[in-house]
């Protein structure tokens, strides 16, 4: 078997035992790396994986409609704030719900041609590479781990993850807009009307950098994709 101290013994110099070791440290890091990526492929080749991600987000996305509408009664009811969330907000995001779809799909098309996430990283970790392992990419080894690595992300089951995620993304990131749009014409002064759908439609076509960002924001957060902060 292999002795660890004996091989370590054999080592005639310092230095060489310092780099030996430092060897293996990386190697067990890398193993782990490994380890953790297959494990993560796994998981994500059960339907029930699947399941679970499309009905908890599609859960999580009709329940911003109650959640909201109560937001908003509640601030008009007490603070009365016209930078919080608005009473109207709640109609706006039910009528989203019948726009969303559409932006869904072509958002879910774009990211399975792309294989890429829509706003940013997932939280999953797909891809297995020499860099994500710690190898040389110029080595044998490193050229064969990252071509293994594309063909897993290529066609693996990571690729359906994306597409699910992005057409949920979508369907968020309109509701939110919709959203963000009513609030702004009713900090305007527009009223309910042709005033305040007019002015609705066009933030929705045309939304500050500062709404792009909540809206990106909220569709991230809503798919279950965004950063855990201090408190988890």
């Amino acid at each position: 078997g292999f002795d660890l101290a004996e091989r370590m013994g054999k080592l005639p110099t310092a230095t060489q035992r310092k780099t030996f070791m430092g060897n293996l440290v990386t190697a067990v890091k890398a193993g782990n790396k490994a380890f953790h990526a297959i494990w993560i492929q796994n998981l994500l080749t059960g339907a029930k994986t699947h399941v679970s991600n499309i009905l908890g987000t599609t859960m999580a996305t009709l329940w911003e409609v109650p959640e909201r509408t109560v937001a908003g009664r509640i601030n008009q009811l007490f603070f009365k704030d016209p930078r919080g969330i608005q009473a109207q907000e709640g109609l706006a995001v039910t009528r989203a719900l019948a726009e969303g779809p559409a932006d869904g799909i072509a958002l879910a098309a774009k990211a399975f041609r792309e294989n890429r996430e829509p706003f940013g990283k997932s939280l999953v970790e797909r891809r297995v590479s020499s860099a994500a392992l710690e190898l040389d990419p110029a080595s044998p080894m490193g050229r064969l781990v990252d071509a293994i690595g594309s063909t897993v992300e290529t066609y693996g089951p990571g690729r359906l993850l994306v597409t699910e995620d992005a057409f949920l993304k979508g369907v968020n990131a309109r509701m939110e807009l919709k959203a963000l749009a009513t609030r702004q014409a009713l900090a305007e002064g527009k009223k309910a009307g042709e005033a305040l759908d007019s002015r609705v439609a066009n933030l929705e076509r045309k939304p500050t950098a500062r709404m792009w960002r909540d809206v990106k924001d909220a569709a991230t957060a809503r798919t279950m994709n965004a950063e855990l902060g201090t408190g988890g």
